[in-house]
C-alpha cells in the first residue's frame, strides 16, 4: 500500500452527494495518477467491497477499497492482441508464399535446399516448427515487455528497448555455431524466428545437450513465465487492493 497512500492521493474536503459519486472521484483521482489498468472495473470491484462491509471507519473518514482483476485483464488482453496481430502477419506472409510457389514439393527432405542439413525435417515440417518458434518468441517477447512496462513509466522507453533486443543481431554477424557470443546471437529474437536448420547448433546443460529449435523454445518459455511473474506482482504494487 505504501506506493499509493501518498498526499496527492488522498481527497480531503470531499463534495459529493453520495457514496457512489465519492468513490468516483476516488477512481478517477487513482485513473489520472496511472495507478488502474481497468478503471471501470475497478470502480465495479470498489462498489461491491462496500456491498459486502462499509469501508466507513468514522470521524469523516473512509478507505473505500477492492481487490481488482485488472491486473490478470491486462496480461490477457495483452496476449490475446499480440497473437491475433502476429497471427494475422502469418497468415498473410505464408499465404503470399504458397500463392505464388503452391504446395508441391512440401513432402520433399529439407536436404534438397541443403544437402549438409543434419534435420530430418521436410519442408512442411520445418515450416510448422518455425511457427511453433515465431509463437514461442512472441509469447517470450511479450512477457518482457510487460515486466518493462511495469518497472519504467515512459512507453517510449520500453518500445526503444524491445526494438535494441530484436534488432541488435542485425548488427553482430554469427561467424561460427560455436562460441558462447555466437550461441547467445542465435537465441535472439530476430535470429530465432528464423531457425536454421542448416548446422547443427547445441547447447550442453549438465549432461544434457540441445539442440537450437529445442533451446529457443526452452529459453522462451522460461523468460514468459519469469517475466509475467514479476510483472504481476509489479503491477500489484500499483493496484489498489
Amino acid at each position: 500500500m505504501q506506493p499509493i497512500i501518498k498526499k496527492e492521493n488522498i481527497l480531503f474536503d470531499v463534495k459529493a452527494k453520495n457514496k457512489e459519486e465519492m468513490i468516483n472521484q476516488m477512481v478517477g483521482l487513482f485513473s489520472k495518477g496511472g495507478y488502474l489498468s481497468d478503471k471501470d472495473q475497478f470502480r465495479k470491484d470498489v462498489l461491491a467491497r462496500e456491498e459486502i462491509f462499509p469501508t466507513y471507519i468514522g470521524f469523516g473518514i473512509g478507505v473505500p477499497h477492492g481487490k481488482s482483476k485488472g491486473v490478470t485483464a491486462k496480461i490477457i488482453a495483452s496476449y490475446i492482441f499480440a497473437t491475433l496481430v502476429f497471427t494475422i502477419y502469418l497468415i498473410f506472409a505464408i499465404g503470399t508464399i504458397f500463392l505464388m510457389f503452391g504446395t508441391d514439393g512440401g513432402n520433399l527432405p529439407i536436404q534438397l535446399s541443403n544437402i549438409l542439413s543434419p534435420y530430418a525435417l521436410t519442408f512442411f515440417q520445418s515450416l510448422l516448427y518455425n511457427i511453433v518458434i515465431s509463437y514461442t518468441v512472441l509469447f517470450g517477447m511479450v512477457g518482457l515487455t510487460l515486466f518493462l512496462s511495469s518497472k519504467l513509466k515512459n512507453p517510449m522507453t520500453v518500445l526503444v528497448i524491445d526494438i535494441a533486443i530484436i534488432m541488435l543481431p542485425v548488427f553482430l554477424s554469427i561467424k561460427s555455431a560455436f562460441g558462447i557470443l555466437n550461441k547467445i546471437l542465435f537465441l535472439m529474437p530476430y535470429n530465432a524466428i528464423y531457425s536454421k536448420f542448416s548446422q547443427m547448433v547445441s547447447y550442453k546443460l549438465g549432461n544434457i545437450v540441445i539442440d537450437l529449435p529445442m533451446m529457443t523454445i526452452i529459453t522462451y518459455i522460461f523468460m514468459m513465465v519469469i517475466a509475467l511473474i514479476c510483472a504481476k506482482k509489479t503491477y500489484s504494487k500499483h493496484q489498489v487492493e
